[in-house]
Order: C-alpha cells, then structure tokens, then sequence
C-alpha cells in the first residue's frame, strides 16, 4: 500500500538553480528510490561532485528520524558504476531473484561506536604512567 511520493531537490545558495534531485516512494515498512538525477561527475569539483552521497544521506535521515522504516530498496540499471556508488555508500545486494535491487537497512540509534583493537595496550601504557607517577614522587 503506497502513501506518499516525494520528490528531495538540492539548489543553489546563490541562484535558485537545482543542483539534484530525487524520486521516493514511501511504503508502511520502506522506502523505495525511483530515481536520482545529479550532474555527472566530470561537470564540476567542490560541492556539485557529491550531491548523490548528500541526497542519499537525506533520505537515511529521513528514513531514521522522521519515518519509523525498516529499510530503504534501491531498483538500478546494469551500470557499474551505479552500482560502486551504492555499495560506498553502506547498500547491500539482496537475492538473485530480485535483480538489481539493492537494500540500506535502517539501525536504530544513530551511529556505532567503533571498538577499538588495542584495549590492552592502553590499558598497559596508563599502568606504566601511573607506576611512573608513584615513584618519582617517593624520590628526594
């Protein structure tokens, strides 16, 4: 059952010019991208070179804060190079059945602390401070 259809533009500060837009569907548990126009990527550097990743980022917002979905589908044509644009940007194949769809599951909670690989080692070297500390105070 289909609710609502939007349409996401990004424009110009200086002259109400559309730099990109996008094309969602939004369903009770998902949101689908119809599609995505933004100037290619030889066009210009600076800001106009990611509009694609900025529109996407939108939606995960939308889709996080505001919407209460689950996760965001994707239907893209054979292009590699569509297809590298949304693997970078955290999409996942899904089945063989379904071709050329792709999903971003939507986490609860924002954003994942990274765990760190040398707990020990830190752990270690305020052992050594605090050793240090001790005994330089004992000195004369």
């Amino acid at each position: 059952m289909k609710q609502d259809d939007i349409v996401i533009y990004i424009t110009e500060s200086t002259n109400i010019k559309i730099l990109g837009a996008c094309s969602i569907s939004i369903y009770h548990t998902n949101i689908d991208i119809n599609s995505i126009c933004v100037p290619p990527t030889n066009s210009d550097v600076g800001i106009k070179k990611r509009i694609g990743s900025l529109l996407l980022n939108k939606i995960k917002e939308l889709a996080q804060n505001i919407l209460s979905v689950t996760r965001i589908l994707v239907t893209f044509s054979s292009n590699s190079t569509v297809k590298d644009f949304y693997i970078k940007n955290n999409f996942t194949e899904t089945d063989e059945r379904l071709n050329n769809v792709m999903i971003f599951r939507v986490r609860e909670g924002g954003r994942r602390r990274r765990k760190t690989n040398n707990k020990r080692k830190t752990k270690q070297r305020n052992q050594k401070t605090r050793k240090f500390k001790r005994t330089s105070t004992n000195q004369p």
